[in-house]
């Protein structure tokens, strides 16, 4: 990822290419009554949570690396992405605690990035 995801679209993709089972969830929320104006960077990461959490344990290590690094580049800098990533996912996996699973794999990243 050479820079972060500029759209709710574009994050979706990135997603999806990391976790192919994600696929489709853009397209229920935009045809969800509560996203008439769009889907944000929040509702996809609320959507991707609930993912996550359920398939945790069954993710390949390329799959948490590889989305380590994409949340750690993209949390560089305060943007409404970075805000959706830290109060949508990286909140909700502690609550729900999954976050050991990923824990390991950020840190790489951190310091892989200099985060």
């Amino acid at each position: 990822m050479k820079q972060p995801p500029q759209s709710p679209e574009e994050l979706n993709a990135l997603l999806v290419a990391i976790f192919p089972t994600f696929s489709g969830s853009l397209e229920e929320l935009e045809s969800s009554d509560a996203y008439r104006n769009g889907v944000s960077f929040h509702a996809l990461m609320i959507e991707f949570t609930c993912f996550f959490s359920k398939g945790a344990s069954s993710f390949s290590g390329r799959q948490l690396e590889q989305l380590s690094e994409s949340l750690v580049l993209a949390s560089r800098q305060p943007s409404p992405l970075e805000n959706a990533i830290n109060t949508c996912f990286l909140e909700h996996i502690r609550q729900i605690k999954v976050n050991k699973l990923l824990a390991p794999w950020l840190a790489k990243a951190k310091a892989k990035h200099g985060a």
